[in-house]
Order: structure tokens, then sequence, then C-alpha cells
């Protein structure tokens, strides 16, 4: 008789931890906020990362702290998570917002880089303010 108890606690208590764990995972998955694609985004590491700036008015910027700005323009959402970059000099490059960050491909679509969430503001890792899109600064 006390076999049929305990194994009816175990299964009970089995439930509430699996109905507990689906309720966390549905609120993360349609939290709006994780899959944000404002803030500062990192490939590599140390001096020779790469940055992807993405402000909330469509404004992004790609740079590294030893050449600098590599290209700027703007990004338009195209569907949920997938968007379009138009760079200054018209390049058009993909790019699909996922729980891992972003993947930015090549203009030529021949490469994808993951981008990785380094912050959900805009990092900035050169003293000069005259260096930055304007966008970038503060006002």
């Amino acid at each position: 008789m006390t076999n049929k108890i305990y194994i009816k606690w175990v299964l009970i208590i089995g439930l509430l931890v699996s109905l507990f764990g689906n309720i966390i995972l549905y609120s993360e998955l349609t939290n709006k906020n994780s899959l944000l694609v404002q803030g500062t985004f990192q490939l590599g590491s140390g001096s020779t990362a790469t940055y992807l700036l993405l402000d909330d008015k469509g404004n992004f910027c790609r740079y590294t702290q030893e050449k600098g700005i590599l290209n700027q323009g703007i990004y338009q959402a195209l569907d949920k998570g997938f968007y379009t970059l138009i760079d200054n000099n018209d390049n058009t490059y993909c790019m699909v917002r996922t729980f891992d960050g972003i993947y930015l491909f090549s203009k030529d679509n021949k490469t994808v880089d993951l981008y990785k969430k380094l912050a959900s503001y805009l990092v900035l890792y050169q003293t000069s303010t005259d260096y930055w899109p304007d966008w970038c600064k503060s006002p």
C-alpha cells in the first residue's frame, strides 16, 4: 500500500515539475523582449572583434576597434526575425534574428556570421565622439 502512495506522489511531483517547466519555456518563447533586434552584437572577441550596432530607429553600424567603422546605413524588417540592411554604398545584406544572436549574411550570400548579443544598448569602444555617426551620439 505504501508503494502505491509513494509512486502516486512521485508522479504528481513529476507532473508539477513538467507543468512549471512548460510554463517557463512558453513565457520565454513568447517574451517580446527576448528577440529585440536593438542593441550591440559581437562577432569574435578582444580587440579584433567586429561589433554590430542597431538602434530603435532603423540605423545600423558595423565597426572594429582597429579599423573603425566598416559600414553603416539602415535596416528594415521583412518579416518576424528577418531583416535587410542597406549600407551607405547601397550594398544589401540579409540578417536573421534568433535566440543565438544575429546571423548576418555577406552581400554575395556566400558566408554567414553569427553576432552574439553583447548588450541591449549601444556599446561604443572609441573615445572620440567625432568618430561615430550622429545617431550614435548622446543628445
